[in-house]
């Protein structure tokens, strides 16, 4: 038929591919295949019905299969499959019930399984398997807090390497050798509360690199060899406060390739082979301060290829030739030359275009822009990177770097007198992770860290004195924070949703003051918290979509109090829920995508009342789902896209 399977995540066990797919019947299952039709098979049913187990994550562990996957009794846990249905089984419940473990990061260590999940009683973790229940295990609580949140789990010669925050050291390096003494802290790479954020984890021949912030530098290069002494900074190839910021690691041969900025050329391809002086830029291939942005790096049996803008051409695939050169490369010649189609109208391969043998297909030459910058923030080549731009009362606050601040809370009226910082909130070149601004009234309210509190609840009226902290939700967590998102106002409350250190998310507001801001419903008790999503305000109330522990994630209303905070309509009874999404408002009635159990992901709307919160049409008819998006209200209409 016309709508196809969306056959993914094809995974490799030993000569057998293992994916995912939809047949039509149900939803997405696992399935396999030797490469001929008849060998192309369901592997097991795991959810009969129209919902499907959803697998994910899916693992080769010595030749069997671990992934992610809900039965609709267990909620999302670990399973295995040898590749026959009876071998395909539930490995262990790890949060007993229809609660979510959510299993994921999944990593073979030498035929020991490690991922990262929740367990009900210590938050998310490292968990480990052998592939049998007793084998399952949390490996260890690392942090009394919440959760740990270890990301990045990469295998290194038989040790596991991944980020974690024990809840003093923010976000940091760690190792684990499978054992609760052995899952231990690499380096406070950044001594302190805050945290240095390892990111991309990547082995070369035995030692791992990795991006982090060690505060002075920056994000920048580094590696370890599993201690502290050989944790170090590789180079600090954009010397100051600002870093390079590398990333797309990509093992090439025992060469390490990577993305990163170095003020001079902006983002470009790097080459490393872990020292300082041969960590260089490969080629600046778009001059200027544009920078080519190298991205998708893929080794190809020792070839690296990846995509890359030079600035006439657009961006196209590029490899690198074996002189060590960046080479665009396309279909359309024989040999080791390359070429490209030939410029629209020219009528000739490469015409107009510097470089032999490369041509870019529709492409026009740059223009010069008209617009000037207001204020040169950064003298020089450096950037300010100005961001989320936000107006109150004509005052436009946005977000802005500097060597000596760090990345800080700025205003501008529109001249260049009136643009200037407004606050150093985390003293020094810190940076103080502002996110989600917010006009509530003529204040602004914003989520920051000052170093001490986390991600809590600012506001400012645009001084360096009215810039305060509005309340530390989450007392005595000096790392993560509340991290108040999700910002709606509705008739001058501020809604949002934020974590406590026992009720998990939930549904807040503000008015801008801290005995005014206050946690609306605890609508799921306990540490899982109800997560709201989705939020809209229509006329004054607010309509979101939250998960009460026993109807699944269904259409929720608040009116900013908490017996005013209610469900709207369970639309599919039972644990799994509707899974509303998308929330618009269009005069008063808010539209939204549901899947009801029976007609699929459809078009639904409600005005606030269960009796009024019906599927508007069953757009593919049947157990299909025509996934309605991107609602958008054109004078009192709501179009969208949907596949009927």
């Amino acid at each position: 038929g016309a709508l196809g399977s969306n056959p993914g995540l094809l995974t490799n066990v030993n000569g057998t591919l293992f994916f995912s797919a939809n047949d039509g019947t149900g939803a997405f299952e696992l399935w396999k295949s030797d490469g001929t039709d008849a060998g192309t098979v369901l592997v097991k049913d795991i959810r009969p019905g129209a919902l499907g187990s959803l697998p994910s994550y899916l693992t080769n562990v010595n030749g069997n299969l671990f992934f992610n996957a809900s039965d609709g009794s267990s909620g999302q846990e670990l399973w295995k499959s040898d590749g026959t249905g009876t071998g395909t089984v539930l490995v262990k419940d790890l949060q007993p019930g229809a609660l979510d473990s959510s299993p994921f990061l999944l990593t073979n260590v030498n035929g020991i399984l490690f991922f990262q999940a929740v367990d009900g009683n210590s938050g998310t973790e490292l968990c480990k398997s052998d592939g049998t229940g007793t084998g399952t295990v949390r490996v260890k609580d690392i942090t009394s807090a919440p959760s740990s949140n270890p990301r990045y789990l990469t295998n290194v010669n038989g040790t596991l390497f991944f980020s974690a925050n024990d809840g003093t050291s923010g976000t940091e390096l760690w190792k684990s050798d499978g054992t609760e003494a052995g899952t231990v802290l690499v380096k406070d790479i950044r001594p302190g509360a805050l945290p240095s954020h390892p990111r991309y984890l990547t082995n070369v021949n035995g030692t791992l690199f990795f991006s982090a912030n060690g505060g002075t530098a920056g994000i920048e290069f580094w590696k370890s060899d599993g201690t502290g002494e050989g944790t170090v900074l590789v180079k600090d190839i954009r010397p100051g406060a600002l870093g390079s910021f590398p990333d797309k690691l990509t093992n090439v041969n025992g060469t390490l390739f990577f993305s990163a900025n170095d003020g001079t050329s902006a983002f470009e391809l790097w080459k490393s082979d872990g020292t300082g002086a041969g960590t260089v830029l490969v080629k600046d291939i778009r001059p200027g301060a544009l920078g080519s942005f190298p991205r998708n790096l893929a080794n190809v049996n020792g070839t690296l290829f990846f995509n890359a803008n030079d600035g006439p051409c657009g961006e196209e695939l590029w490899t690198m030739d074996g002189g060590g050169e960046p080479t665009v490369k396309a279909p359309g010649v024989a040999g080791p030359g390359v070429i490209l189609p030939a410029v629209v109208g020219s009528g000739v391969p490469g015409a107009g275009l510097p470089g032999a043998g490369v041509a870019g297909i529709g492409v026009k030459p740059p223009t010069t822009s008209t617009e000037q910058g207001l204020i040169d923030i950064v003298a020089g080549a450096g950037a300010s990177d100005p961001q989320n731009f936000t107006n109150v009362n004509g005052i436009v606050f946005f977000l802005a770097t500097t060597p000596s601040e760090g990345r800080e809370l700025w205003k501008t009226d529109g001249t260049v007198g009136g643009t200037s910082l407004v606050k150093n909130i985390a003293a020094g070149a810190a940076d103080s992770f502002i996110d989600q601004l917010a006009n509530l009234n003529g204040t602004l309210i914003f989520q920051a860290t000052d170093g001490t509190t986390g991600g809590e609840l600012w506001r400012s009226d645009g001084s360096s004195g009215g810039t305060v902290l509005v309340k530390d939700i989450r007392s005595g967590d000096t790392s993560s924070g509340s991290y108040p998102q999700n910002f709606v106002n509705a008739n001058g409350t501020l809604f949002f949703t934020a974590s406590e250190f026992s009720g998990g998310r939930e549904l807040w507001k503000t008015d801008g003051t801290t005995g005014g801001t206050v946690q609306i419903l605890d609508i799921r008790p306990g540490g899982s918290g109800s997560y709201p999503k989705y939020q809209v305000n229509s006329k004054g109330t607010l309509f979101f979509s939250a998960n009460d522990g026993t109807n699944g994630y269904e259409v929720w209303r608040s009116n900013g109090t908490s017996s005013g905070t209610i469900l709207v309509k369970d639309i599919r009874t039972g644990v799994a829920g509707s899974d509303p999404r998308d929330f618009a408002n269009v005069k008063g009635i808010v539209f939204f995508s549901a899947d009801d159990g029976a007609s699929g992901r459809e078009l639904w709307k409600t005005t606030g009342t269960s009796a009024n919160t019906v599927l508007v049409k069953d757009i593919n008819v049947g157990a299909g789902s025509s996934n309605p998006t991107e609602f958008t209200n054109i004078k009192g209409n709501v179009f969208f896209a949907a596949d009927d």
